[in-house]
């Protein structure tokens, strides 16, 4: 009786032993899924909020764009009228505004907030998809820096050449009483001294080429910017793409 009885109390015993096994497994196992849902529901968060910024950052890009292709045409106008005999101070003056960027302010400010919340939480890893990543990461870590640093260089060198020669034969006070923005008119009590700028009369003339090669320098660096921002436009939707996809696959 003994030897039956403690049978089946080890039969019992092993299928309790199994049994909270078997619990400790689900419990696991639930709490395994649990986090995989919450990974999942905070990555698909991620790039709804991804795909935000870089519309807001491909809108702006485009406003640039724009602001720097009408400047431009401007420059070739400016340039062209530049060759004309008839070419004067109103020509020089009221015509700055169509060729000039108020660099300082004209510049591309990406939106990096989260980009930067993913990698400074350690969120990275849960980025499966591996095009995605390395767009994600080629977008933030390369070709926002370049452009970034193209365009602070541009505005640099922009600047130094409008205070250094074209400061010798530009009159600014002019310019900018005639760019049509209030911020930058000065309004005087006294009437304005004319300064004859003979350099305009002269083609030959060392102030002529200094304008000139001025506008040409500025051309190609307005160029050079928005062809910039058409390629971080090219990759910022390469992302889009991406993202998109990653959404209807998780939906």
């Amino acid at each position: 009786m003994d030897e039956k009885r403690f049978g089946k109390y080890l039969i019992y015993a092993i299928g309790e032993i199994l049994l909270v096994v078997i619990g400790i497994i689900i419990a696991v196992s639930l709490g395994e899924w649990r986090q995989q849902v919450n990974d999942r529901n905070e990555v698909l968060t991620y790039y709804n909020n991804l795909a935000i910024d870089l519309k807001q950052d491909k809108a702006q890009l485009n406003e640039l764009i724009a602001v720097y292709e009408k400047s431009s045409l401007g420059l070739v106008a400016e340039i062209d009228k530049l060759q004309l005999e008839n070419y004067n101070l109103d020509s020089l003056y009221k015509g700055f505004s169509n060729w000039n960027v108020y660099s300082s302010t004209q510049k591309f400010k990406p939106q990096a907030a989260i980009y930067t919340e993913i990698i400074s939480n350690g969120k990275l890893k849960l980025i499966s998809d591996k095009d995605l990543k390395l767009q994600l990461l080629k977008l933030y870590t390369n070709i926002y820096p370049e452009t970034e640093f193209y365009q602070k260089n541009t505005s640099q060198t922009i600047k130094n050449t409008s205070t250094t020669e074209l400061s010798s034969i530009f009159r600014w006070l002019l310019a900018f009483n005639n760019d049509g923005m209030e911020t930058t008119t000065m309004k005087l009590k006294n009437p304005l001294v004319h300064i004859d700028e003979e350099w305009l009369k002269n083609k030959q003339s060392k102030g002529f080429r200094i304008f000139e090669n001025q506008l040409a320098l500025r051309y190609a660096s307005y160029s050079g910017t928005i062809i910039r921002y058409k390629d971080a436009i090219n990759e910022i939707e390469s992302l889009e793409f991406e993202i998109s996809k990653a959404l209807k696959k998780n939906k």
